[in-house]
């Protein structure tokens, strides 16, 4: 889902205040099983989400743990240098 949502749907009862307020009606009993996979299902996956992000931040982390910050003018300097070769 695109945008913030004032409703919490990862649980039933977030899902119940959201349909009241959008379809004007609560979850009815039978529909309450379905509405709770639901709602496990969109915990699981931003927990998911949250999960990735931190293994992702991980790989980085040690990618470039021995890289060492430059300033731009040393960066633009040695961009100047690689493409000497290829100056006409």
């Amino acid at each position: 889902m695109q945008g913030d949502l004032n409703y919490d749907l990862s649980t039933s009862f977030g899902i119940d205040q959201y349909m009241k307020a959008e379809l004007g009606r609560g979850i009815k009993p039978n529909e309450a099983p379905k509405f709770e996979q639901r709602a496990r299902g969109i915990r699981q996956a931003e927990t998911g989400v949250q999960e990735a992000v931190a293994r992702s931040d991980a790989r980085v982390q040690i990618r470039y743990a021995k890289v060492a910050d430059i300033s731009m003018e040393e960066a633009a300097a040695r961009i100047r240098e690689q493409l000497k070769p290829c100056q006409v």
